[in-house]
């Protein structure tokens, strides 16, 4: 048995090591093709089975001493490995296309370039293209289909996350042209049944085990909970630039704020004015606002007073060469700092170097301005033509399809003219009339409903992340301080309890606010906020704050945890706050799997860098032998959910994969990753057959160490790699 327990983990630290070692050849060679050699070799596929099978044998030699849960959950790793291995086996892939107008088909075509027939016949009666309303943004790909299956003739759709399914094929939406749409074409009748039953078992032998009696993390609840109590007593427990001084010319707040009110088609989205403002700002300036003014009377201001704000130095620069062909040193230039008599200064830099990103960056703002100052990026202007194919949105200085009686550039010079002579008043009531214009050849059908109009007018007004984050950060490195001096001392003191109670006040402030800022960027979007790398960080930093606040009675560590989890997501999420943040889902993403799979992956990496700030407590407070047992303790007791979770999360998404490509697993890079750190964090569940683990030194140092495996998962993948997941 020894034996088996040795070939079986030997294997996995190989493959383990191959996968790491692929992905960064992978980065190396700069294509991906060696890596997938790689991955689908005779010997990458002998070591699974290999290692499947002296896996499967060695729990079945020791069965008698595992749970049933245990057991059901080794045997689901089994079923699904056995499932894939079907699929490879005697799986059928490929792709077939169809003409609009052209007969019906029995013919499909393998990816190794044979022909195959399939046992009915298809016709393709119409291919296109839905539309997010009021956009020409895609929101579905579809193909209606004729299938002529024994006799019955079926009308079927395909679209993206939408298969159909026939006789044991499976199709799927690929891609699609100019009458035509080709479809993906799996043939894998019993490998899907195998994989989706090892998924059921594995689910339910999950929960299984948090409900068995005689299992190691129900004894671990126990201790911890009893014996926290006694180790923490001393209060812990008780849980409670540079800017020119003159100032441009700028619309009234109130004028400005109602021009905000104007929708807008920015970002593929239809948008109030003010989200484009915000975003401009962002961009352009760093910040939200400028000198006071608001994003309105900054964006505005370009429009209408363009000679006080071209003198603004409110462009912000990085670069050493960008900062010497504007000849200055300073972070903030004015847009004629990029002017001179021979014409625009980064012409030359961007005609010798395409690939530096300060210039890129530098040159991409003042395009902006110019998009802005010029009217021709502000479309607001929606046309009246092409039903059912998407509202073309227009500038007041484009050439419109149709024009009704109120001509646009007409109406926005009327406005230029009333704010030039002070008529204020009468430059409010042109705005009202272009709104009014808008829900008239628009329809109201076509743009967002008052409720998400308000909710994002709302959401811009919020502040950034960075005082939530500062605040969050400071929280949890005090409450880390009280509970080392809880641990080093049994004392109570009125201190302790007071700041405890504090933090635990400041934690269900944060809570409110982010489930707040979350709730809105929901209703905004139009679905839930998991779709970026920003949504997700907002999303650990809302589950950072719920565990702590659910957990921080009995387990104490968790507060400060999740206060320090969440501060250090949102400045990750600020990162992503100077481009436009909130847009329309590409149509794959448009499933229900992807929240699930977001929600999963996203609370097992909050379990997994509380468990990493818990032993670090624990290497700091090393001389007191007791809280280090008990705190290596909790971090175990984590462990058992955080695994489960990211478990699940990689086979959720697993069958999101099935459902919208028809694959369960592609070694894309992230999916390889997210491999590697379930394999690491499961190592130490198995302390029976790795008896070092038993060991509370070297829990905390494993758990503080493997925390990197999450790191690189998440953003070493996608600044050093590149994948399907970069996304987020």
């Amino acid at each position: 048995m020894k034996l088996l327990r040795d070939i079986s983990f030997c294997l996995l630290g190989v493959l383990t090591l191959a996968m790491i070692v692929a992905t960064v050849v992978e980065k190396i060679a700069g294509s991906a093709k060696a890596a997938e050699l790689f991955y689908h070799s005779p010997f990458m596929i002998a070591g699974w089975i290999l290692m499947g099978v002296s896996a499967m044998a060695y729990v079945v030699a020791r069965r008698h001493s595992m749970s049933l849960s245990g057991l059901m959950l080794h045997i689901s790793f089994a079923l699904i490995l056995g499932g894939a291995g079907v699929t490879y086996l005697w799986g059928e892939k490929g792709k077939v296309t169809l003409q609009e107008g052209s007969p019906a088909v029995a013919k499909w075509t393998l990816d190794g370039g044979e022909e195959a027939s399939l046992p009915f016949r298809m016709r393709l009666k119409e291919c296109g293209v839905e539309y997010y309303p009021g956009t020409m943004a895609p929101m579905d790909y579809y193909s209606d289909l004729e299938v002529s299956d024994a006799g019955d003739m079926l009308t079927e759709r395909v679209s993206m996350n939408n298969v159909m399914v026939c006789q044991g094929y499976r199709f799927y939406q690929t891609a699609m042209g100019d009458g035509y749409t080709v479809l993906s074409v799996s043939h894998d009748p019993w490998g899907i049944g195998i994989s989706y039953g090892g998924y059921c078992a594995m689910f339910v032998s999950m929960l299984a085990f948090f409900f068995a009696k005689h299992t190691r993390f129900r004894r671990l609840l126990k201790a911890v909970g009893v014996v926290m109590l006694i180790c923490c007593s001393g209060g812990v427990a008780h849980a409670g630039d540079g800017e020119s001084s003159s100032m441009p010319r700028v619309l009234q707040r109130p004028l400005a704020k109602n021009f905000g009110r104007i929708y807008v088609y920015w970002g593929d989205r239809v948008v109030p004015l003010q989200t484009m403002a915000r975003d401009f700002c962002m961009k352009v300036y760093g910040k939200s606002s400028y000198k006071g003014f608001s994003p309105e009377q900054v964006f505005t201001g370009w429009i209408f007073y363009y000679d006080d704000w071209k003198r603004e130095p409110m462009i912000k620069i990085k670069g050493d060469e960008v900062k010497s062909r504007l000849g200055t040193d300073g972070v903030y230039v004015s847009l004629t700092d990029f002017y001179d008599r021979t014409g625009y200064k980064l012409h030359t830099g961007m005609e010798e170097n395409l690939t530096d990103r300060n210039l890129l960056a530098a040159d991409e703002k003042v395009n902006l301005i110019s998009l802005v100052c010029t009217g021709r990026g502000v479309k607001i202007f929606p046309s009246v033509d092409a039903p059912g194919e998407g509202v073309e949105w227009y500038s007041w200085v484009d050439d419109m399809p149709a024009v009704t009686a109120d001509n646009p550039a007409g109406m926005m010079e009327a406005i230029a003219k009333d704010i030039a002579h002070g008529r204020f008043v009468s430059a409010n009531t042109g705005i009202d009339r272009i709104k009014q214009w808008q829900v008239r050849n628009a329809g109201e059908d076509n743009l967002p409903g008052r409720m998400r109009f308000e909710a994002e007018l709302l959401y811009n007004s919020l502040p950034t992340s960075l005082p939530a984050a500062v605040v969050s950060i400071l929280s949890g490195f005090f409450g880390l301080v009280l509970f080392c001096r809880g641990v080093h001392s049994r004392r109570s003191g009125g201190g302790d309890v007071l700041g405890q109670r504090l933090i635990a006040a400041i934690t269900a402030v944060l809570l409110i606010y982010i489930t707040c800022v979350i709730i809105l960027r929901g209703v905004v979007g139009g679905h839930l906020p998991l779709s970026n790398g920003f949504e997700t960080m907002q999303c650990l930093a809302w589950i950072g704050l719920v565990l702590a606040m659910v957990l921080r009675n009995r387990l104490p560590i968790v507060l400060p945890g999740g206060l320090l989890v969440c501060g250090f997501a949102l400045m990750v999420a600020m990162m992503g706050e100077s481009n436009p943040a909130v847009g329309n889902l590409m149509p794959v993403l448009a499933s229900p799997l992807l929240s699930l799979h977001v929600m999963l992956i996203m609370t097992s990496y909050a379990l997994f860098a509380v468990m990493m700030i818990n032993s670090v407590c624990a290497l700091m407070v090393r001389r007191n032998g007791m809280a280090v047992s008990r705190l290596a303790d909790i971090s175990e007791m984590l462990l058992y959910p955080a695994v489960f979770l990211l478990g699940a999360g990689i086979f959720v998404g697993a069958i999101w994969a099935n459902q919208s490509w028809g694959r369960y697993w592609g070694w894309d890079p992230k999916e390889t990753w997210a491999l590697v750190t379930l394999i690491i964090y499961a190592w130490p569940i198995h302390a029976v057959s790795f008896p070092w683990f038993r060991r509370p030194g070297v829990r905390n140092a494993y758990f503080a160490i493997a925390f990197l495996a999450v790191l690189m998962t998440y953003f070493g993948v996608n600044y050093l790699l590149s994948g399907l997941h970069s996304y987020a």
